[in-house]
């Protein structure tokens, strides 16, 4: 009987829903999306405006298109130019939604000063990226690191200098008092509260279900 008992508890450890988020933890994560957002933007104008300043070719600075032109070529499909720069913009939000949201957590689990965050951002992205096992030079989207010269070089550090200091200058130190009580409300917000009883309801009437296929004939009494 332990033994079984041991056994339900396990299968609704399985079927129940997940713990829900502390306030300041989701208040943390949207605080840290904003911020990669709103780095972004600056990210992308400091680097065009590099590009001119160092006297490189038009379109240097693009490296979102020629990373979808890139992919495009690598699975055989022929991409317009609407195509690359929608490509390229979707992809350009989305990780620094992402990054946002990591430096967010990291930040978090053990806080450091903004600077010295952006700085590790910065890096952990540049080596990721550029370096010859980044996935630029990988994808053959950017020249190998022998193959660039010290003004190609210099406008790969810029973007994620830009990015990780501008996000971890505005995430600051996290999120502020009314922020997470606004992700309290939400947490709190009765829908949600209907939706995980709602999932209680149906993890209870599953291990019910598990309950009655151990009462087989195995559990009858020999005659």
């Amino acid at each position: 009987m332990p033994e079984r008992a041991g056994n339900r508890e396990d299968r609704w450890a399985q079927l129940k829903p997940g713990r829900r988020p502390e306030p300041r933890t989701l208040a943390a994560v949207r605080r840290g999306i904003q911020a990669g957002l709103v780095a972004s933007v600056p990210q992308v104008l400091g680097t065009h405006y590099e590009e001119r300043l160092l006297g490189l070719p038009r379109g240097t600075a693009n490296i979102g298109p020629r990373f979808i032109q890139r992919l495009g070529e690598l699975t055989r499909q022929k991409l317009s130019e609407e195509t690359r720069w929608l490509g390229a913009s979707t992809f350009h939000f989305g990780y620094a939604a992402a990054w946002g949201a990591i430096y967010a957590l990291a930040y978090e689990r053990r806080p450091v000063r903004p600077a010295l965050g952006g700085l590790l951002l910065a890096s952990t992205i540049y080596l990721l990226t550029f370096p010859d096992w980044g996935v630029a030079t990988r994808t053959r989207t950017e020249r190998p690191h022998s193959r660039r010269d010290w003004r190609d070089e210099l406008l790969l550090l810029t973007p994620p200098l830009i990015f990780g200091m501008g996000t971890a200058l505005l995430y600051g130190r996290g999120p502020r008092r009314a922020e997470i009580e606004l992700a309290a409300e939400i947490l709190d917000d009765p829908l949600r509260q209907e939706e995980s009883r709602r999932l209680e309801s149906e993890g209870a009437e599953a291990l019910g279900v598990l309950d009655r296929q151990d009462v087989g004939p195995s559990s009858q009494p020999e005659r």
